[in-house]
């Protein structure tokens, strides 16, 4: 990395951090680029930094007397592109005097055309909490809660040097300090970016600047930026990259039943670091840090580089050797799709507004990524595999089905083998990766490539990796699942979805109720591709209104609360956090272990997971109530739930969910769920699901036949005939059998010496299953609610009559 790109980015990233001297009220003066630049003096004093912090306006810059090679002025350039035009001399601080102690308010506010009111009631970066937004609350930030901010940002930055190892460190803390704070508050603005994603995006926008003067020789940024804004604004300084791996379901699912569970979490944990290893290859390439990874997620990648010959030739080698190590090892299994396309700041910045340039980057990476797919390989390339030896195929992996790189003497290939020894690895909350250009022999690890050789990324923890540290082993880089090490340099902390009750199937069944069967639930958000393109556009024809909220920090901040969710907070979820509640399929203690369930993948938008299938099915509505509430109701999310035996195909049961989650996303409007069998009888809205299926029917039923059960002593020989009738009625659409249908009811009708309590219940029970028989709406309702009533007390009727014989 170059020293000004570095001393740019640094000072970028702390720029404004003189808005929390100002907004706690701990010195006197309202420019933040002054009192920032006093606060950093005792803490990180270096002078290109300083001079980022104090200069980054233009009013500053005008009276400065600042070498031409000063990173200050690409820091104002930078600032004034992710602000969204090239600012003038005012400065904003008279503006916020009535609002510095206003909320950070929710990015999904605006999404849709909406105009929300929810803001965070924190301005704390909580492990524990999961950050739902209020709507129209009176929440603020004290300025002795901006003293405590500024504090915390003081003891890290203690931590961290003026060197490329400490970037992602001083990145990582500066998120758990600043992600709920606003950047601006004032009556203008929507005050949904926080200064974090403010911050980061600066600091990317001015590595590209500097990178592409520095690489085009034109290293003095005062000369070059100074008084030529708009000229420069108009070059073509940026590439947009993309890169997305296809043939992931594949990958994931298509093994056979013996140790796929294992291996089911490690090929998803893989394919997880395939791509964070890819991305971080690509910028360390490229002189640059993680400032410039906008999103990843769910095998795909958005990275903003400097439009340079070197970067292009760096992103076009790396991706070759990504797809020969591919081809090399999975075959044609896996492919990486990897597209760019030039742009300009007044792009980035949606200028003009009429020809909307910003939604045009998207869509011509979206292009080029497919049309990558449709030509995947050169001719050499195709030459190359067909001149591979025939394989005899007498000997397969019993977990894969490769016949390609078998272990000698066993009837696994080398891949399965390392998910295997690494799947009992992952469940360790303390994990962490540490990536070496050489192996190190007493570590299990996993080897992946590197733009010339291979990294090896072994599977460890801190103790670990510090003796390593000390040693002086060459470390490329850290990774840290879930947690940050702020002390630790070259460490990156890697948000990763992976609740886990128990790794075996079978220990989930273990005292659960009704039948012995294993649940299945994939999942995935509604139109989440045109909300990351186009969500944030007016309903309105006047282009500056329609794209008055269009940026690419707002992107950024959105895309990262949508990872947030699926890759850490769903965990939370999972193991019954309290501000979610523990949706219930029957009236039950909490069970305070958490959900008996196992998240086998869980992306950026979308989520795989198996256990006791009621367990399965109440986790489902956890997680969508959750997400309902964390994106204050814009977005929805539409998912299939099957049910199997133990021992059936994980990767059958996988296609299942995924034919279950397609007859959910017919419905209109979307925000499905289907269960058990993909047709229009068992799919609902979630919300009819929750509230009339589960809420109405299946409540009703439970009163009564829990009743009838204590009172009679079984009850389920009459449901399952009523199943059949009702299912008939539905599925034929004939005229209703009243005449059965009261034959049916009537055989459950109390005898003259019944209690009152039960010719009471009966009567409602009785009148209630009448008024749904009359309506198709819910009609269907009630067949699912029995399904589900069934499956519940099914072990309970089969003991029963195993006893009667």
């Amino acid at each position: 990395m170059r020293e000004k790109t570095l001393q740019a980015i640094l000072g970028c990233l702390l720029h404004d951090v003189g808005k929390l001297v100002y907004r706690s009220g701990s010195a006197e003066g309202t420019n933040h680029g002054v009192l920032g630049q006093a606060f950093l003096k005792e803490c990180f004093p270096q002078p290109d930094v300083l001079d980022c912090v104090r200069f980054h306006h233009k009013a500053d810059l005008l009276h400065a007397d600042l070498p031409n090679e000063s990173p200050a002025y690409v820091a104002y350039i930078a600032n004034s592109i992710v602000e969204g035009k090239v600012r003038g001399s005012s400065e904003r601080e008279e503006e916020e005097q009535d609002y510095i102690h206003a909320p950070l308010r929710s990015v999904f506010n605006l999404l849709h055309g909406n105009t929300l009111d929810y803001s965070y009631g924190t301005a704390y970066y909580d492990d524990e909490r999961i950050p739902f937004p209020d709507n129209g609350g009176k929440n603020e930030i004290s300025s002795g809660q901006y003293l405590q901010i500024l504090h915390e940002v003081r003891e890290h930055l203690k931590n961290v040097q003026p060197a490329e190892p400490y970037i992602n460190v001083l990145l990582s803390a500066l998120e758990r300090c600043l992600s709920f704070v606003p950047s601006s508050v004032g009556n203008k603005d929507a005050s949904d970016i926080s200064m974090f994603d403010h911050l980061k995006m600066t600091a990317a926008v001015g590595a590209c600047v500097s990178e592409y003067l520095t690489a085009n020789n034109r290293p003095g940024f005062r000369d070059e930026i100074w008084g030529r804004e708009e000229a420069f604004c108009q070059e073509q300084a940026f590439l947009m990259f993309s890169a997305d791996y296809s043939g992931i379901q594949k990958f994931i699912y298509n093994i056979s039943s013996k140790g796929a569970l294992k291996t089911l979490r490690s090929r998803s944990f893989m394919l997880e670091l395939l791509m964070e290893h890819l991305c971080d290859e690509l910028l360390t390439e490229c002189g640059l840090s993680r400032t410039n990874l906008i999103y990843t997620g769910g095998g795909h990648c958005y990275i903003l580089l400097p439009n340079t010959q070197e970067v292009r030739n760096k992103v076009d080698a790396i991706s070759a050797r990504f797809n020969q190590w591919l081809r090399q090892n999975f075959g044609i299994r896996l492919y990486l799709s990897a597209a760019y396309t030039e742009c300009s700041a007044n792009d980035l910045m949606n200028i003009p507004e009429g020809d909307h340039p910003y939604k045009n980057i998207f869509m011509r990476l979206s292009h080029a990524l497919a049309d990558n797919k449709l030509h995947r390989y050169t001719a050499d390339e195709i030459l190359e595999m067909n001149q591979q030896p025939l394989l005899s195929g007498e000997r397969e992996c019993k977990t894969c089905g490769a016949m390609d790189r078998l272990l000698p003497d066993e009837d696994i290939c080398r891949w399965c083998s390392v998910f295997r020894n690494i799947s009992g690895l992952l469940r360790n909350e303390e994990l962490l990766i540490m990536v070496t250009p050489r192996p190190i022999a007493d570590l299990p690890y996993i080897e992946l490539p590197r733009s010339e050789g291979e990294a090896y990324l072994h599977l460890t923890n801190e103790d670990r990796v510090r003796e390593e540290l000390s040693r002086g082993t060459d470390i490329l880089r850290i990774y840290a699942k879930n947690k940050v090490y702020p002390d630790l340099e070259r460490s990156t902390t890697l948000f990763m979805g992976d609740y886990c009750h128990n790794s075996l199937l079978e220990e989930l069944l273990d005292d659960s109720e009704g039948i012995k069967q294993i649940g299945y639930f994939r999942a995935d958000v509604d139109n989440l591709g045109s909300t990351f393109t186009s969500g944030f556009e007016r309903k309105t024809d006047d282009p500056a209104e329609r794209y008055r909220y269009v940026s690419l920090t707002r992107t950024a901040a959105f895309s990262r609360r949508m990872t947030m969710f699926f890759k850490y907070y769903i965990n939370s979820i999972l193991r019954g956090n309290p501000q979610v509640g523990r949706f219930r399929l029957r009236g039950k203690p909490e069970d305070e272990r958490g959900r008996k369930v196992i998240i086998i993948y869980s992306g950026g938008d979308d989520i795989f997971m198996a256990g006791q299938w009621a367990n399965v099915i109440e986790a489902a509505a956890d997680i969508y109530r959750a997400f309902r509430r964390y994106t204050a109701g814009t977005l929805t999310l539409s998912g299939g739930i099957c049910i199997h035996a133990l021992k059936y195909p994980i990767h059958k049961a996988a296609n299942e969910a995924g034919e279950l989650e397609d007859a959910a996303k017919k419905l209109d409007g979307k925000c499905g769920i289907t269960l058990f069998e993909a047709d229009d009888s068992l799919t609902f809205k979630w919300d009819d699901f929750l509230n009339r299926v589960i809420g109405e029917k299946l409540h009703q039923i439970q009163e009564f036949f829990d009743f009838y059960a204590n009172e009679q002593g079984c009850g389920s020989a009459f449901l399952y005939r009523l199943l059949t009738f009702l299912r008939s009625q539905y599925l034929t659409g004939d005229k209703i059998n009243i005449a059965r249908y009261a034959y049916l009811l009537a055989r459950m009708r109390p005898s003259g010496s019944a209690s009152a309590r039960y010719r009471s219940a009966y009567r409602e029970f009785s009148t209630h299953m009448y008024r749904w028989i009359m309506d198709n709406r819910d009609l269907k309702e009630l067949i699912c609610a029995i399904y589900i009533y069934i499956y519940l007390t099914r072990a309970k009727y089969d003991a029963l009559q195993e006893a009667k014989s």
